[in-house]
């Protein structure tokens, strides 16, 4: 009787340190996946300065066409709209950004630039902490890669689209 119990007793021990094990081997993958959202992110800003150039650009020949030129005014707000839509979508994205339990990252700035608090291109706060299962933190790190893989990509295609060659 004694045996029985001491097995049952080592096999629930056992079995909590495995869920433990499990727990932390799925932390590191969305620790990763986290890590490569943020990379991404950094990797974005110098083409969101960009964006934001050619907004102001844009805005300055639709100011310079007030009154003149309906057609083309209306084009140059679409185009506006348009870039404004990605510097939403970005700044949606970095404010849902959720932090993994015990990641510790590093932000780096690109070389030449400073890193000066309140900055839109160069802030980076941490999301929320949340209380998710381990399975619930990798889909959300899961999900936060891929949002910004297709910001990264709408950007690009708007500075395709967009600026002047």
């Amino acid at each position: 009787m004694k045996n029985l119990l001491f097995i049952g007793l080592l096999a629930f021990i056992f079995a909590c340190g495995g869920k433990d094990e499990k727990a932390e081997i799925i932390f590191k993958e969305a620790a990763v996946l986290h890590n490569e959202a943020v990379a991404i992110h950094d990797s974005i800003m110098p083409m969101m300065k960009q964006i934001n150039d050619l907004k102001a650009q844009l805005s300055a020949q639709k100011d310079s066409l007030a009154g003149k030129n309906d057609s083309i005014s209306n084009q140059l707000q679409g185009k506006i709209s348009e870039i404004e839509a990605i510097s939403q979508e970005m700044s949606t994205w970095m404010a849902n950004l959720v932090e993994v339990p015990g990641n510790e990252h590093e932000h780096h700035h690109h070389e030449g630039e400073e890193h000066k608090e309140g900055e839109e291109e160069h802030k980076h706060e941490h999301g929320e902490k949340v209380e998710v299962t381990p399975e619930q933190m990798l889909e959300i790190q899961k999900e936060t890669k891929a949002n910004i893989i297709k910001i990264k990509d709408k950007a690009s295609a708007i500075l395709e689209k967009y600026s002047v060659k």
